[in-house]
């Protein structure tokens, strides 16, 4: 959804960052460790759920 940038920042300071640019997370210990997501992105999870049942 756009959003001015202006008005976040003054209200969140530098916390308007994670929700003007976002952030790239990755589990790394737990695919190190073996474990696998039964939806691995956000498309296929997206899909499942929308797959009539």
């Amino acid at each position: 959804m756009p959003t001015p940038a202006a008005p976040v920042k003054l209200l969140l300071g530098e916390q308007a960052d994670l929700l003007l640019e976002g952030q790239r997370v990755v589990p790394a210990r737990l695919l190190q460790s073996g474990f696998r997501f039964m939806f691995p992105d956000a498309r296929s999870a997206l899909t499942d759920l929308c797959r009539p049942r």
